[in-house]
């Protein structure tokens, strides 16, 4: 089964074919089976964190008593192990977002970026953008927090032109 048909099923409503099932979703986040005051949680602070799938919870379990080690850092067994595990993930991810090589996935703390060429590549092309940036905003961003961004991006063009 892909994770499209586990996640999307025929809709009733004519012009839609396939409504989004957000139960079954629901399902694979243990977190999110509590209830607060009475009413099933809903979690929407994902800029600070994100609730994480039960696969995700087993895999970190199995990785912290199994395999724990830094990775690109030893010759030893567990850090080897970890680094292929590492990098296996990285190819898993650019196959995942048909990235055109595997170096252009870059884990950093917390996030991953694409860089290069992504979906937007047609616009890209059609208005001869070189690159693109994503950011993403909460909704508790302060002013503060916003202008220190549009300067960094200011400083960004400045450089880059």
């Amino acid at each position: 089964m892909s994770i499209a048909s586990a996640i999307y099923t025929p809709s009733s409503q004519p012009g839609r074919p396939h409504a989004f099932d957000v139960e079954k979703i629901r399902q694979d986040f243990p977190l999110l089976h509590r209830t607060i005051r009475g009413k099933p949680l809903v979690y929407l602070d994902n800029a600070a964190t994100s609730q994480k799938p039960q696969v995700v919870l087993e895999t970190l379990h199995h990785y912290y008593t199994a395999e724990n080690a830094n990775i690109h850092r030893g010759v030893h067994f567990l850090s080897q192990q970890s680094t292929q595990a590492y990098e296996a993930a990285r190819s898993k991810i650019a196959r995942f977002v048909h990235a055109a090589d595997e170096r252009e996935i870059i884990f950093v703390r917390g996030t991953t970026v694409r860089t290069g060429h992504h979906c937007a590549q047609p616009v890209m092309a059609r208005f001869g953008v070189p690159a693109t940036a994503r950011v993403s905003l909460a909704f508790y961003n302060t002013r503060e927090e916003i202008d220190a961004l549009v300067q960094a991006l200011h400083t960004v063009l400045e450089v880059f032109g």
